[in-house]
């Protein structure tokens, strides 16, 4: 499910299926998945943007907080404690999340890895 979506690359408002930015991976994923989350009306230029406007939405009505990951939950990053980056848990190879970030990309990440590289704040919300 992911392996044609690893190393794309980020572009500002990229739906896909050649770019993607952090949300539209997010869209994509969620779609596969089966479930609906809807695009961004405006989009950011941004990845700060990008977070700060699903933080800022109405999108954040049709999900619920969870306590830790779940399959298909879209996380919440941050360095500190204003998330400005998301991505998407998944099952696969021991758990990680898919996430879309600058100059790199589509990219797989384990827990363990996102932390060690300072994303030490991970919210984690499943699509109703």
């Amino acid at each position: 499910m992911i392996d044609d979506l690893l190393g794309k690359p980020w572009k500002s408002g990229a739906y896909g299926p050649t770019h993607y930015d952090c949300w539209g991976l997010v869209w994509a994923v969620q779609d596969r998945l089966g479930a609906v989350v809807p695009q961004l009306e405006d989009t950011p230029k941004k990845l700060s943007e990008i977070a700060r406007t699903f933080r800022d939405t109405d999108i954040r009505d049709n999900l619920v907080k969870l306590d830790g990951p779940q399959h298909g939950a879209i996380v919440e990053m941050a360095h500190s404690t204003r998330p400005y980056h998301v991505g998407v848990y998944l099952d696969y190879d021991r758990g990680g999340i898919l996430h879309s970030i600058g100059k790199l990309g589509v990219q797989w990440d384990t827990l363990q890895s996102l932390k060690g590289a300072g994303w030490n704040h991970l919210t984690y919300y499943a699509v109703q």
